[in-house]
């Protein structure tokens, strides 16, 4: 089997569910994925509204948008909290002292 058509066969499994292939697109195609994921994440229009503005059935869109982030056109990042910075012992005055038989266990 040819390097080729191996590709070929690799990418029609990953077309059918599979992982998703990275693609390069051409500029056009990069500034119309920009221009739909603007649409939804800061415009803030649903799939419904962005599929009939633009003639495509709200699937397509969802797989527009899907596309859009494997390009790493969207990134996803989780805000967790800072953890909390316990102050020196010396702020809040000195540590409790346990007798042995009172430490607390953990």
């Amino acid at each position: 089997m040819s390097v080729s058509s191996y590709l070929r066969k690799v990418q029609r499994k990953h077309a059918r569910g599979g992982a998703v292939i990275m693609k390069k697109y051409t500029r056009a195609e990069r500034n119309f994925l920009i221009y739909i994921t603007r649409l939804y994440y800061i415009e803030g229009l649903t799939h419904q509204e962005i599929a009939s503005h633009l003639g495509f059935s709200r699937i397509k869109i969802t797989r527009l948008l899907k596309k859009a982030v494997v390009a790493k056109i969207v990134e996803f990042r989780i805000a967790q909290p800072e953890p909390e910075i316990s102050a020196p012992d010396s702020v809040y005055g000195e540590a409790p002292q346990y007798a042995q038989s009172e430490s607390p266990s953990y």
